[in-house]
């Protein structure tokens, strides 16, 4: 007998596979096979060393309507940073929901890549991450806060902070 994830299968020789055997196999088949990436799997990883801090916040309310993403005046910066990169936003939302993006460079999202909040009277707090590498022999990069009302009613946000923990680039920082 083993087990994968708490499920345990028995091995029996000159017997049909099951259902459940079947499954195994397949998911040994998928996890061995050509090209099956932690990307394949919307997964992934980076790594480094923070030793860099930065963080901007809002203290004033914002209201929208827009269906439309459009960026959060203050949340976001301009960081040299290299490897994994962690931006933690945090918001006191009010009305309807907001969803929020962290963009980088006005292009890729950071990963999940959209992420809602829900109106309530505490803060809610999300981690995005990044793979901060260089462009054009260069580790700046810019990184805004973006949101949006997906039902088109009134959203605020009340107070919001965007944190940075990162790796000092070395391209031109």
């Amino acid at each position: 007998m083993f087990g994968i994830v708490g499920v345990r299968y028995r091995i029996t020789w000159g017997v049909a596979l099951k259902h459940r055997s079947f499954t195994m196999v397949a998911l040994i088949v998928m996890m061995n096979w050509p090209g099956a990436t932690s990307a394949s799997i919307g997964a992934g990883g980076a790594t480094s060393q923070p030793n860099h801090l930065a963080t901007t916040w809002r203290s004033t309310s914002l209201t929208t309507t827009s269906r439309s993403f459009h960026q959060v005046p203050g949340l976001g910066g301009r960081y040299c940073a290299r490897g994994a990169l962690t931006l933690t936003f945090s918001a006191s939302v009010a009305g309807a929901s907001a969803a929020f993006e962290v963009l980088i460079d006005d292009g890729p999202r950071a990963d999940p890549g959209i992420v809602t909040f829900s109106p309530s009277n505490a803060a809610a707090s999300f981690t995005f991450v990044a793979n901060a590498q260089p462009f054009e022999a260069n580790d700046h990069h810019v990184y805004q806060v973006w949101w949006r009302s997906p039902s088109g009613r009134a959203t605020t946000v009340r107070v919001a902070t965007l944190t940075a923990l990162y790796q000092l680039g070395t391209k031109t920082c």
